[in-house]
């Protein structure tokens, strides 16, 4: 299954969950492999604005451009400026990329007007996001335009060239009567709410309002057809009614008025039709005490012709009108808020106070246009949003034309491709990585304690902490350097380094997408074979040789890289096929080295007599793929003394000739003595046992007699004799000399 994932325009750290039968509707053995969780990186390739808003802010001179995290591959940009979104009859200028943020100083033409900004790097076709501020004297939180208003959460109010008024509110009153035979029904509503408790109900429903505003003030039924005393109980009531208010009349069934006086009373609250009511007829009506007749809606009909309607609607002054801000930070320390407001008004401000796992608190309300917000704690609240609310809102003037909102602006931390290096991106295995790196403040107050950690990340995406430190302070627009050394044994391959500032969050900042650098780094696999040298008593043996009951066997591991050897399964020995180990044994000793050999052992065993075999095998601990190298020989032990295998080569000779014999055992002394035929000695050669070896002996002769002078072409007799202890034993041999 492969997905992709669209990432424009979303800097920062994510990460990403994939699960498998998340409603567990499969039956499995196991459940907790269900689940995988990763994080990626996304670096900015763009250049932003330093603000902590797209619109509602006011920036001032210069205005610091951030530098794209990643290396845009150009030194310069594109800065393009209007005074309108679309861009017409902008302006544009080149500029230097400078080393992570880039101060420029737009035209005096827009001062204290509206920008729009918008970047794009040299090598691009492609603007950044557009971002649009006031250009001031001081950078703040500013709301003071449609653009900015828009944004807000508005109840109540309309933006009017650039401000804010309260809206006028329409109310309708509307009235339904329906006779028995039309319905049986009465509705008097006002911007649908109903006022009729029971609207079925015989008689005539009527409601009382304010007209000034159609506030309800009271219901009463009279039901005319039940007789009695009701038409004048209707009649009383009427009486009773100031001239302020409006009635609303429904019938509902039956409502026919046979008692004149009520009808005439009726007549002076404006009614044309109140003769006209028949049996079970439909009549609504709107009034009021004293009105001309026709002044108010009023329909009438009879049974079967269908309900009839009666309406009334008015506009009014807003009485309450409420804003909300968007978003007000990130800020370092609060300082005031100044709202450009109606000061002829009922208003109140309250602030509601945003904390970092974005819970809300409400704070405490404010009655003035300034307030001051110091009392506010900037480490609780990073972030803040306005309810400004009103009452008696005259809709003649605008309400509100502006918000500011001063506080103490964050740190920026910055790590991009101008600060970071590494002194090579491709070693060899066993080299140091030399990491060194600037973290700079590009924000306006000091960050500190800030938490820097390097983390390493192999192939398989394992991460492995690396180093960690705590930078007590950065001052704003100013530097630390650091600088690390790293050993890759044991690592190859393509790996990154990734440098990450603040990881806890605890600094406030505009950005954190550039709070951290991922820089790679190629390590090549060690593939250097091991060199073994193995040297019994200090002599290559041959095969089948001879050697000492108690040799001193020595191995030497060593190899052209720069990677240690550390552990002893770098070399295994056997002897006569069995395995020899490091641990609890008396005959071996060894020691590690960081230059050739990097790996000594020393092995001393007592050897009974017989035939053995030696095998040493060396690895390379580093690259499993590469093959051992083997060393094997064959030697022999015996504590019989003999002499063997006694020559001398060349033979014949004309200068020098060597002895060669074999040696079971070190005599304490060896003799050869060279006669002549006729018996007499002519030299006699000595050797004590520091000279003689196990095994392969060679003695030089150079052909002269014991005076030092060459002998005589011939045949000659030499005798080899040994002597251990009170054993001797001798060899005889022919040599001849041709010159």
């Amino acid at each position: 299954m492969i997905f992709n994932l669209a990432i424009k325009d979303l800097p920062g750290r994510h990460t990403v969950t994939i699960t498998l039968d998340r409603d567990n509707t499969i039956d499995e053995i196991y459940e907790d492999d269900n689940t995988i969780t990763f994080e990626f990186n996304v670096a900015s390739s763009t250049i932003k604005v330093l603000a902590a808003y797209k619109d509602e802010a006011e920036l001032k001179n210069p205005i610091v451009l951030l530098s794209p995290t990643n290396d845009p591959g150009t030194n310069s940009m594109i800065v393009e400026t209007a005074d309108n979104f679309s861009f017409d009859n902008s302006e544009s200028a080149y500029y230097g990329i400078d080393t992570v943020f880039t101060p420029i100083n737009l035209s005096s033409k827009y001062q204290n007007k509206r920008v729009w900004l918008r970047t794009k790097l040299e090598n691009s076709n492609e603007y950044s996001q557009t971002t649009s501020f006031v250009l001031g004297g001081t950078n703040k939180y500013l709301m003071s335009d449609s653009l900015t208003f828009a944004k807000s959460g508005l109840t109540n109010l309309t933006i009017i060239r650039d401000s804010l008024f309260a809206k006028k509110d329409t109310l309708r009153l509307s009235v339904l009567s329906a006779g028995f035979h039309d319905g049986n029904t009465a509705l008097i509503e006002v911007n649908g709410q109903n006022y009729i408790p029971e609207n079925t109900l015989r008689g005539h429903h009527v409601t009382v309002f304010e007209e000034s505003n159609l506030k309800f003030v009271s219901y009463q039924r009279f039901d005319i057809y039940a007789g009695g005393d009701i038409p004048n109980q209707y009649l009383n009531f009427l009486d009773t009614l100031s001239s302020k208010y409006l009635i609303a009349i429904a019938i509902s069934d039956e409502g026919r008025i046979t008692n004149s006086a009520l009808r005439s009373k009726l007549k002076e609250y404006g009614s044309q039709y109140v003769d006209q009511i028949v049996f079970r007829g439909s009549w609504a009506f709107i009034g009021k005490k004293g009105a001309v007749p026709g002044t108010y809606d009023e329909a009438v009909s009879n049974p079967f012709n269908g309900r009839v309607h009666a309406n009334h609607t008015i506009h009014k002054d807003n009485q309450n009108v409420k804003l909300i801000t968007t978003t007000v930070g990130l800020a370092k320390k609060w300082r005031s808020v100044n709202i450009s407001i109606d000061e002829n008004s009922s208003f109140k401000v309250t602030p509601l106070g945003i904390k970092n796992n974005n819970e809300v608190d409400t704070l405490v309300t404010y009655n003035r246009s300034n307030s001051d917000l110091t009392g506010i704690d900037a480490d609780l609240y990073t972030r803040l949003k306005l309810i400004v609310e009103g009452e008696d809102i005259s809709v003649d003037q605008p309400f509100l034309n502006s918000i500011e909102v001063d506080y103490e602006q964050p740190s920026e931390l910055v790590l991009n491709y101008q600060t970071v290096a590494v002194e090579k991106d491709t070693l060899e295995e066993g080299e140091d990585i030399s990491l060194s790196f600037l973290l700079i403040n590009a924000g306006y107050v000091t960050a500190k304690n800030v938490n820097l950690t390097v983390d390493l990340i192999t192939p398989q995406t394992k991460y492995e902490k690396l180093f960690t430190t705590t930078i007590d302070s950065i001052q704003p627009g100013s530097n630390k350097k650091l600088s690390w050394q790293y050993k890759t044994n044991n690592i190859t391959g393509n790996i990154k380094l990734e440098i990450n500032v603040d990881q806890p969050n605890n600094i406030t900042e505009f950005f954190e997408d550039n709070n951290f650098y991922e820089i790679p780094v190629y390590v090549k696999m060690n593939n250097d074979e091991p060199i073994l040298n193995v040297k019994i008593d200090d002599t290559d043996v041959l095969d089948g040789d001879y050697i000492s009951a108690d040799p001193d066997i020595k191995i030497e591991l060593s190899d052209e890289s720069i990677l240690p050897i550390v552990d002893t399964t770098a070399v295994d020995i056997f002897l006569n096929d069995t395995r020899l180990n490091y641990v609890n044994n008396s005959h071996l000793n060894y020691n590690f080295s960081p230059t050739n050999p990097k790996f000594v052992i020393n092995y001393n065993p007592h050897l009974s007599d017989g035939n053995y075999e030696l095998k040493v095998t060396a690895r390379n601990m580093y690259n499993s793929e590469m093959e051992a190298v083997e060393y094997s020989k064959t030697f022999v032990v015996s504590s019989k003394t003999e002499l063997l295998n006694v020559y001398n080569y060349p033979n014949p000779f004309s200068d020098e000739t060597y002895f060669t014999f074999k040696l079971t055992q070190i005599p304490d002394e060896l003799r050869i003595k060279i006669f002549t035929l006729a018996g007499r000695m002519i030299k006699e050669i000595t050797k004590n046992s520091s000279e003689l070896n196990y095994d392969f002996n060679r003695i030089h002769w150079d052909g002269r007699d014991e005076d030092g002078d060459l002998i005589a072409n011939g045949v000659y007799i030499y005798k080899v004799i040994l002597k251990k202890g009170s054993e001797i034993i001798t060899a005889t041999q022919k040599l001849a000399t041709v010159r």
